[in-house]
Formats: structure tokens, C-alpha cells, sequence
């Protein structure tokens, strides 16, 4: 209950268009449904999945925790390098809201798509991975 209270506190400092960005994330998910339409698109493989393959959620798993991780924290320590933080991460870190800029937001997207599109062409996807990505997501 106390935190649904300092919330109500932490939201009644904020402007207006503070809150509306604290409460919906209606820019991130249209941004995601466009870029994953997109991949799905271009890539064939995509349309013929099965439904479940314990070797591609494997795969996805043994993916994200070595390389994407590894990759992931190198990425954002580089972001908190002076120019780039300046321009771009400062925004991140200057309100409560913890929103990140729209090319950071691209390059996590491109970032965290790996292993998902490692397993669409290496033909190891199934639907249920690409639920798990979407799920992951938001």
C-alpha cells in the first residue's frame, strides 16, 4: 500500500505530459509492432512455424544469456561516455520517468532481435518463441 502511495505522490510532481509518459508506453509499442511487421516481412521463414521446438528455445535462451548480455552491457557503458551521454542517455537519467531516447530504443531493439532471428534462419523458431519475444517486450 505505501508504494502505491509514494507513486501517487512521485506522479502528482510531475507535469502533465510527464504523467502521460509515466502511464501509457503507447510510442514504444507502436514503434515494436512496426519493426517486428517489418522483420516478419522480410524475412520467409517466418510464416511456416511450428507452434512449439525445445530446440530453439534453447537456442534463444543460450543466445540472450552470453553474447546479448555481454553485448547489452558494453552498449550501455558506452553510453555513458561524454558525447554520447550528453546527446542522447542524459535523457534517461534526467527525469524519474527513465525513458530512453529513440535511438537507444532502436538499438536495444536490434540488440535484443538477435537471438530471435538467429533461430528464424537457422530454421530452430516456433511460435511460441516469437510470443515469449513479443511478451519480453513490454
Amino acid at each position: 500500500m505505501s508504494s502505491r502511495i509514494s507513486m501517487t505522490l512521485e506522479i502528482a510532481k510531475l507535469s502533465f505530459y510527464e504523467t502521460e509518459l509515466k502511464l501509457t508506453m503507447d510510442n514504444e509499442i507502436l514503434l515494436n509492432g512496426i519493426i517486428f511487421y517489418i522483420e516478419v516481412l522480410t524475412i520467409p521463414e517466418a510464416n511456416s512455424l511450428p507452434f512449439w521446438r525445445i530446440d530453439g528455445v534453447i537456442q534463444i535462451i543460450l543466445i540472450h544469456v552470453h553474447p546479448v548480455e555481454f553485448l547489452y552491457y558494453w552498449f550501455h557503458r558506452e553510453l555513458h561516455h561524454h558525447y554520447l551521454y550528453s546527446h542522447y542517455h542524459s535523457h534517461h537519467h534526467s527525469s524519474i520517468l527513465s525513458r530512453i531516447h529513440l535511438p537507444e530504443h532502436i538499438g536495444y531493439f536490434t540488440l535484443f532481435a538477435i537471438p530471435l532471428l538467429t533461430t528464424v534462419l537457422n530454421r530452430y523458431n516456433c511460435l511460441n518463441c516469437l510470443r515469449t519475444r513479443l511478451c519480453n517486450l513490454y
